[in-house]
Parts: C-alpha cells; sequence; structure tokens
C-alpha cells in the first residue's frame, strides 16, 4: 500500500526542516561545500513543491469523486421517483409487458456488467428464497425491450408471462412482482408498517471504488413476515434494476458524445424545499446540496411533464464555482481539469471526468 500523500508531504517537509537548521556535521551528517548545499536546498524545495502540487491534485480528485458519487446518487433517485410516477401512470393504460420479448442472461455474464462498478453483487434469491429471473439484453441496448426481473412471490410460481401495468394489495403475498425497463410493472401498493423500511434504497460501488452508503438491507429470518419477505424483494429488484439502468445509461452516454447538446435552461427549476418533499425519506436519506467544492448542486426537476423530452438534471461547476456554459455537448474530459462542469441530465452523465467510463 502506497503511503498517504500527506505523509509524504509532512515527512519531506520535516527533511527539508532538519537540513536546513542542523549545522552540517552534526547528527550523522557530514560536511557539504556551500554550493552544493544550496543545490540540494534548492532540489529538496523543488521536490517538496511538486509533492506538494500531487497533493492537493489528489484532494481535488477525492472532491470531484465525491461530487460525482453524490450526483449519481442523487440521479439515481430522481430517476426512481420519476419512474414511479411514470409506472403509476401508466397503470392499465399501456400495451401488455411480455417477458418473453426479452433476452435471457447468465448471472456470470451480469456479474461481470455490474460487479463492482454498479453493486456489490447479486442478489440471487427473493425473499421467499426464489431465484430472481433477470434478462438483458446487451446486443441490442437501443431496443424496445431490454431489461427485466421479476420474482414469483411468495408461492414460487409464475401467473404469466405477459403483464399489464398494474398495482396490487400487499396482503396478496403470491402475486408476481415484474420490472422492466426502468419501473415496475406489477407491484405492491406502498403501505408503510411500524419497524419496515416502505422505501429501498441502492447500494453501489463506483467504478473509482467508493461506495454509495446506504441503509442497511432487511434481513430475513425464519420469523420475518410475508410483508417483510415481500419488501425485501422489493429492494433487492429495485436496487439491481437501478444498476442495470446505471449500466445501460452509461452505455448510452458514451455512445452518444459528441453527437447531441444538452441544454440546461430547458429543464425547470425546483427548490431544494420541494425536492426534498419529493424524495426524503422515500428514496434518499437526504438531499446533498453542495459538490466536493462545497458549491451548491444546479438541480432541476420538471415535476409538471414527467413525460416531456427534458425532465432531470444535475450539474457542478467544479473547483472554480463558475458554470463554463448552460449548453453543452455530450462528452468526457481530462480528470485533472477540476474547473470543468460535471453534468448529469435524464439518466446520464452528459459531462464527466474520463474515468466514469469504462
Amino acid at each position: 500500500m502506497r503511503p498517504h500523500r500527506a505523509v509524504l508531504i509532512a515527512l519531506v517537509a520535516l527533511c527539508c526542516w532538519s537540513c536546513k537548521d542542523q549545522p552540517a556535521g552534526e547528527a550523522g551528517f557530514d560536511a557539504i561545500p556551500a554550493d552544493k548545499t544550496a543545490d540540494k536546498s534548492r532540489e529538496s524545495d523543488q521536490s517538496a513543491a511538486e509533492i506538494a502540487a500531487e497533493g492537493d491534485a489528489e484532494i481535488n480528485a477525492r472532491k470531484q469523486r465525491k461530487t460525482v458519487a453524490d450526483m449519481r446518487n442523487l440521479g439515481s433517485a430522481l430517476f426512481s421517483w420519476l419512474t414511479d410516477q411514470v409506472g403509476a401512470a401508466a397503470a392499465g393504460q399501456q400495451e401488455a409487458m411480455d417477458l418473453r420479448l426479452y433476452q435471457d442472461i447468465s448471472r456470470e455474464e451480469l456479474r461481470k456488467l455490474l460487479v463492482p462498478s454498479y453493486l456489490m453483487e447479486i442478489p440471487e434469491l427473493d425473499g421467499w428464497g426464489h431465484p430472481y429471473e433477470i434478462r438483458l439484453n446487451v446486443n441490442d441496448i437501443l431496443g424496445k425491450n431490454v431489461m427485466s426481473i421479476r420474482s414469483p412471490g411468495r408461492d414460487g410460481k409464475y401467473s404469466a408471462d405477459v403483464y399489464t401495468i398494474q398495482e396490487f394489495e400487499p396482503a396478496d403475498v403470491d402475486q408476481d412482482l415484474v420490472w422492466t425497463d426502468g419501473f415496475f410493472v406489477r407491484w405492491p401498493r406502498k403501505q408503510a408498517s411500524p419497524g419496515v423500511d416502505p422505501a429501498p434504497k441502492v447500494v453501489r460501488r463506483l467504478e473509482s471504488g467508493e461506495t454509495v452508503t446506504a441503509p442497511p438491507e432487511l434481513e430475513i429470518t425464519d420469523r420475518s413476515t410475508d410483508e417483510q419477505r415481500q419488501l425485501k424483494t422489493v429492494a433487492d429488484m429495485r436496487n439491481l434494476g437501478t444498476a442495470m439502468f446505471s449500466w445501460l445509461t452509461d452505455e448510452l452516454g458514451a455512445g452518444a458524445a459528441g453527437e447531441q447538446e444538452v441544454d440546461i435552461q430547458l429543464y425547470p427549476y425546483i427548490s431544494g424545499a420541494d425536492l426534498e418533499r419529493l424524495l426524503v425519506p422515500h428514496y434518499l436519506e437526504k438531499v446533498p446540496k453542495v459538490d466536493g467544492w462545497g458549491h451548491p448542486f444546479d438541480v432541476r426537476l420538471n415535476v409538471e411533464n414527467t413525460l416531456a423530452q427534458h425532465v432531470l438534471s444535475i450539474r457542478s461547476p467544479g473547483r472554480n464555482g463558475q458554470y463554463s456554459a448552460d449548453v453543452y455537448k455530450p462528452g468526457k474530459f481530462e480528470p485533472l481539469d477540476f474547473d470543468q462542469d460535471i453534468v448529469w441530465a435524464d439518466g446520464f452523465f452528459v459531462r464527466w471526468p474520463q474515468r466514469l467510463q469504462k
């Protein structure tokens, strides 16, 4: 393990202080001619400056990673809220969802795509111990039917392969739970119970190695009620679905780089208070207010028209605290350019430090 840069800086500074203030020949040092001593001193000062600069870059890199993590976490929460709204509005109105149109994917292939970049581990079993059915079309991510997850419920038997979009009574625990392409198709109506979190939250690890914190998952035991098992299943499906969707939007974001400009002014403002009312505590424990450098995030959400072309956006001005523009051409930038704006809109990063992409 490499020493922390701050430790290296302190050691260099201590060495420079010792060499500068101790008389030559004392404490085990041999006498050095004055001109060579000056050269050594200049070299030490230069090394200290270089290490200090590296240390400053590392500090800014950590702030940049924190900013990206916060934006991703907030973006996932916003997207979860949006898909819940769209799913509820679509209930009984859209065409039936046929799970047979979604391509199978092996657990090994899924693990290669998602772990550890988007998820710590793939959930294998639902709250009743039945295997999840997971499908993902990696060959056509722009297709109509891309990703799906489902659980058969308590009885372990799927009632159908074709589903209409509809919620059901939570007490009907034999109902299939189904998630496709960003939202739940079949889901239990929310009913909060004492001691049970009705709103599962996302647990993810970024490619930088940092993890997004979240409340502990529900632990299922022999004494767990069917309601707890159902909530655990919904939590797993939402977390896995968000991870799959994050993978998809990263792929789309990389493919879209340089193609279509994004105008942030087309996204309606939302106040911090209104945002908290929508997201806390169901989708986030708390809404991040400032980026890694202490600058307020610019968060926008179109609550009046969730089916509009421009719905969600988040951005940070970077280290310098000044936005370079309102219209952005999608693309990555050098991670050491800390003054660059970081921009996320409608499910994917528009401007991002390049290490985020594979």
